[in-house]
């Protein structure tokens, strides 16, 4: 009974190891210094890059950069840690977001024009496709 408890105990306290261990790896990988706050969808604001805690088949916790398409669709980036399959999304901390009023402008400033609109910092790049209705 000893023995089973004190594996147990190990076990988690690796788990626990592991995921700050990947914190840390996602954190360096997008250029931040603490984790930042947990998604509220209350808010409406429309994220493109997060990292996100998950959870592998292999029963472990880790950290990976996720990225929000247009569509609503998320894109596993980059994951860290031991390699398994992603089993689930647990947490959501967007570091990256939509300017809506930016996005609006541009969309009518040339509407014959698809946008695609990239956001790094305070700084909006926009690379013109053009339309295939005219």
């Amino acid at each position: 009974m000893t023995n089973n408890f004190l594996t147990n105990k190990i076990k988690f306290y690796i788990a626990m190891f592991l995921e700050t261990e990947t914190l840390s790896e996602a954190l360096s990988f997008a250029k931040l210094k603490d984790l930042p706050k947990k998604f509220n969808p209350e808010l409406g604001l429309t994220w493109i890059l997060a990292i996100a805690l998950i959870k592998k088949k292999n029963l472990m916790n880790a950290y990976a950069i996720v990225e929000q398409r247009a569509d609503g669709l998320i894109q596993y980036k980059k994951t860290f840690g031991r390699l398994s399959p992603i089993d689930g999304l647990i947490s959501i901390h967007p570091y990256m977001y939509v300017d809506e009023e930016a996005l609006g402008m541009a969309m009518k400033a040339n509407r014959r024009t698809n946008k695609e609109i990239y956001f790094t910092n305070n700084f909006i790049f926009i690379s013109q496709v053009s339309s295939l209705c005219k």
